[in-house]
């Protein structure tokens, strides 16, 4: 499984069982090679240290893996390359998601960044780059660029996690039952973007106890016609 430091957070989450405890990247190996590694043993739980870990490449939490931070302190930070915006030549997975989670996997009290290049964005609900020269979005991006956190696996859950201010969503859900509990979630109030956005003909998704700062476009946004469960959030919601 890798080198890992067991360290103070030994209070956090007791009982969850086998956990293994990562205080710090290992020297030449990358945070997903842990996930790959926690996955092929048929799941785990890898709780990071309070540090900030560069995310490059988008991440993908496995099935059956939980990564657990300490509150407030756990960062993991994807900056996007100014030259590469400029240029509009990135490859997939160079702007957002910060992280996919398949299914059964679980984000835990982690914050969680996409941080665009000053003047770049994307506008409202949409897949669009928007640069300072290229105000009228013709500049186009993937559908999953405009993204911090995806949940495209049933049963993944992202629980007690921050994901602040940017010009994207924050998170956006692919799948049926999913789970996303006590978060912390702000949109950019200048374009607009939903802080939670369900896709189309979505179902059964738990969306319970979170605070979303939003504007008229609205906080938490889902499809009218989808059976959804929405309750006790500090949100704006609208259906579409």
């Amino acid at each position: 499984m890798g080198q890992y430091t067991q360290r103070v957070m030994d209070s956090y989450f007791p009982t969850l069982g086998p956990v293994n405890y990562l205080s710090e990247n290992p020297p030449g190996q990358s945070l997903q090679a842990q996930i790959n590694a926690a996955h092929s043993q048929g799941g785990d739980v890898l709780r990071l240290g309070p540090y900030e870990y560069t995310v490059n490449k988008s991440m993908t939490l496995k099935e059956g893996v939980t990564i657990i931070g300490v509150p407030g302190k756990t960062k993991l930070i994807k900056r996007a390359d100014k030259q590469k915006a400029a240029a509009g030549s990135y490859a997939a997975g160079e702007l957002g998601p910060v992280i996919t989670l398949e299914a059964g996997a679980r984000l835990v009290d982690c914050h969680v960044d996409l941080i665009l290049p000053t003047g770049h964005g994307f506008t409202r609900d949409t897949d669009t780059l928007v640069t300072a020269s290229d105000a009228s979005g013709t500049g186009t991006s993937r559908v999953d660029d405009n993204s911090v956190v995806i949940l495209k696996g049933e049963r993944s859950r992202i629980q007690g996690c921050y994901i602040p201010e940017g010009k994207r969503r924050g998170v956006v859900v692919q799948t049926d039952s999913v789970v996303i509990l006590n978060n912390e979630i702000e949109d950019d109030t200048n374009n607009n973007s939903a802080c939670v956005y369900i896709n189309d003909s979505i179902n059964n998704t738990l969306v319970v106890g979170n605070w979303c700062r939003s504007t008229t476009n609205g906080s938490i946004s889902y499809q009218a016609s989808t059976a959804q469960v929405i309750s006790g959030n500090l949100a704006s919601e609208v259906a579409r």
